[in-house]
């Protein structure tokens, strides 16, 4: 019977990555895009036209960090659910293989 021990390990690594993402990558986000830090960069010119814009378009990048992070979140948990299925699979098989074998 397959272990899918690397498919595991694969598995693990991607919901790790997105818990980084999105905690790590929503912070910093949240944290270093705002419009008083952004007007500051631009040219003057630019830079007023800017403080026009609305504050809660700064807040898009951090909600599609958090999106992002929680569908890689998500795929790692797919894919350790196709392993766990996989697994019951092939010990199922081999149950009904015993009992087919032995007349049960």
């Amino acid at each position: 019977m397959p272990s899918y021990l690397l498919a595991q390990v694969i598995s693990l690594l991607v919901m790790i990555v997105g818990w980084l993402i999105m905690v790590g990558g929503t912070f910093f986000a949240f944290t270093y895009i705002d419009k008083t830090k952004m007007a500051a960069l631009l040219p003057a010119k630019f830079g007023s036209k800017l403080l026009l814009v609305p504050e809660w378009l700064f807040y898009l990048p951090s909600a599609a960090v958090f999106v992002v992070g929680l569908l890689i979140v998500a795929f790692g948990h797919l894919v350790q659910t196709s392993i766990d299925n996989s697994r019951f699979t092939a010990e199922t098989a081999q149950i009904l293989e015993l009992i087919r074998v032995r007349g049960l």
